[in-house]
């Protein structure tokens, strides 16, 4: 059955994965692998999350029930608009999360962040905190999607330390914030002939 909202051009990806599941994913909609397979993210952005991000945190896909927040794909694989995203996810994810009872839920980008009110992507990535999405309550772990890494490769460090940053909490629940390695600032003028020096006083 589609959404009230579904332009019914192609047919809708639904959730992939085991059921029940201790962690769940939410991307933002299928592109064209996903179109032709009938199964979310197993395009080039999924293959990177399966095989470089998931393992960083010591999970394997086959342990998380992937889904989308919209369900259907665009031509152009454009970013979905609000009517969208609101209209698609309150049809089907709702469903979806009472049927897996995930513990967790990675929010996977900028569009599935935004199904939690306040939530900054920015700012709150990688940070595990407990919420609410459409009834279901549990641990939402906000990250950027996988497809950033492969559109802007300084991006991709980033992801990394996220996804590298949670296996420890995954394991005991106790957060470890980052250390700042260069806790002391040090401003300086520094001549083109000194700069040398510096750094050999302070490796």
């Amino acid at each position: 059955m589609t959404c009230p909202i579904c332009p019914r051009r192609f047919r809708p990806v639904l959730g992939h994965g085991p059921c029940p599941a201790r962690y769940g994913a939410v991307g933002e909609r299928p592109g064209q692998w996903e179109m032709k397979q009938g199964i979310p993210f197993v395009g080039p952005s999924g293959r990177e999350w399966n095989e470089t991000y998931l393992p960083l945190a010591g999970l394997s896909r086959t342990e998380v029930f992937v889904s989308n927040t919209v369900k259907c794909f665009a031509m152009g694989n454009r970013t979905p608009n609000e009517k969208e995203i609101a209209g698609c996810s309150a049809h089907w994810l709702p469903g979806e999360l009472d049927k897996v009872q995930p513990e967790i839920v990675f929010l996977l980008g900028g569009v599935a962040c935004s199904l939690v009110p306040g939530l900054r992507l920015e700012t709150d990535h990688g940070r595990p905190f407990e919420g609410s999405l459409f009834g279901w309550k549990g641990f939402i772990v906000p990250m950027y999607h996988p497809a950033l890494g492969l559109h802007e490769t300084r991006w991709m460090s980033v992801l990394l330390d996220d996804w590298k940053r949670l296996q420890p909490w995954l394991e005991t629940r106790e957060w470890v914030w980052p250390v700042d390695q260069y806790p002391e600032t040090d401003y300086r003028l520094v001549h083109k002939d000194g700069v040398r020096t510096y750094f050999e006083e302070n490796p």
